[in-house]
């Protein structure tokens, strides 16, 4: 059993795996408003900070979509964390691929 206050912090590891992060996202979909009315904005802040492990586009939109229609505290931060992920994305998928142009294969 995982004492009530120290959820958000298993939470926050679960994001953060790669096969528990996805099975995570959705129990905090299912449990958002309990979530949000239950914990204080810190513990919320810090469930959600692992939030941009999960960057995979169908993710990402769902989490701009809950983030967008409800106030969480830490919400715009992992939207941010997310936008910022993307970008670095780009940029090493653009250096890959420019890397490849130039190398002869």
């Amino acid at each position: 059993m995982i004492r009530s206050q120290d959820a958000p912090f298993v939470i926050s590891r679960l994001l953060s795996g790669y096969d528990s992060g996805l099975p995570a996202w959705k129990f905090i979909q299912e449990h958002f408003q309990y979530i949000k009315d239950y914990y204080p904005p810190i513990s919320a802040r810090k469930m959600l900070a692992q939030l941009a492990n999960l960057e995979r586009t169908e993710t990402a939109d769902q989490i701009r979509t809950i983030f967008a229609s409800n106030r969480f505290p830490g919400g715009d931060l992992a939207v941010a964390s997310l936008r910022a992920l993307r970008l670095i994305c780009a940029s090493a998928r653009s250096a890959v691929l420019a890397w490849i142009d130039t190398s002869r294969i």
